[in-house]
């Protein structure tokens, strides 16, 4: 069993080839390499050919979609850790081994360290978040809810960021669901939210170790219209930690009405949202209020789904 699958959910070819080379070029650790395209073209498999080895495979997804691909992967997975790496981002140097140290002594279920942010020509633009960890440190499921949720903010980054125990993929039925329900945009949250709720040992490193790529055509953008639904999403959390007493009335209170301002300053760039501030009545938690959401996050999906021609929520639960 390698030590490490390093899983590539693939899409756009206009990186993909520097991502695996990245991978490739770890050294120190015991790794495979698996490739899943989720395009009907043959643009990823060219590109991927030359790579293949004992060590790297390529494969297609049968059912397209990025969660679809993403859960293909992982049911391909023989590692003892998983290491997401986006077609579009890169291991830096000694990236594996840091990680696989810092998960072996402190027997972490889930590492993750600051991102270095570069552009479309791989020049270093700043990391992410600003302020770099100093020294090794925990992430409790308190901290998180002060800082990711109460803020409404991924601290960590992409899944790039991270490497997470296999046991914890089988452990856990849904890993990427926030309060056990699909998400279409903020799975790496979800991701994260679960292991601090199950009490996993989820350690941050200092030092730069992966490469987030920001460019044009990723998803992440703030012009698509997927990132509208992702700030709709921190509600779910929101409402999931005040019901665990995570964050307290007053502190749900402040954070909701943030979040609900936040949506008028984006309902210029993103009108499908109207509907949906319009049927915000007040902040108050309550059950009819929760169902209230979540019937009106529905609508937003499907109102998404049209203006995009995509799924918006796609896992093979």
């Amino acid at each position: 069993m390698p030590d490490v699958s390093i899983l590539v959910p693939a899409y756009n070819p206009r990186y993909i080839g520097l991502a695996i080379q990245s991978a490739i070029e770890q050294v120190g650790v015991d790794f495979e390499i698996i490739i899943s395209d989720d395009r009907n073209d043959s643009a990823i498999e060219s590109i991927v050919q030359p790579y293949l080895s004992s060590k790297v495979r390529y494969v297609k997804n049968p059912t397209q979609g990025p969660g679809r691909n993403r859960d293909y992967l992982l049911s391909l997975a023989q590692g003892e850790f998983i290491k997401f790496l986006f077609d579009d981002d890169l291991l830096l140097n000694n990236c594996l081994s840091t990680y696989l140290k810092a998960a072996t002594e402190s027997n972490a279920e889930a590492v993750f360290s600051t991102l270095a942010i570069i552009d479309s020509e791989n020049n270093l633009k700043g990391a992410y978040p600003p302020v770099q960890f100093n020294v090794t440190g925990l992430l409790s499921k308190e901290t998180f809810a002060k800082i990711f949720v109460f803020n409404r903010v991924n601290a960590i980054g992409g899944l790039s960021a991270v490497m997470v125990r296999r046991s914890f993929f089988e452990r856990e039925r849904r890993p990427f669901a926030a309060n056990g329900r699909s998400v279409g945009y903020l799975t790496d949250v979800a991701l994260y939210s679960n292991l601090v709720l199950a009490d996993s040992t989820v350690v941050g490193i200092p030092g730069y170790y992966v490469a987030f790529r920001v460019h044009d055509q990723q998803t992440s953008s703030a012009n698509n219209p997927l990132f509208a639904i992702g700030v709709v999403e921190w509600e779910i959390f929101i409402r999931q930690f005040r019901q665990l007493s995570l964050l307290s009335q007053t502190e749900f209170n402040e954070s909701l009405k943030n979040q609900c301002a936040y949506y008028a300053q984006l309902l210029p760039s993103f009108p499908s949202l109207k509907p949906f501030i319009d049927n915000l009545v007040d902040y108050e938690l309550s059950e009819m209020r929760d169902h209230e959401f979540y019937k009106e996050l529905s609508k937003l999906y499907e109102t998404i789904e049209l203006e995009t021609g995509k799924q918006v929520v796609n896992e093979e639960y």
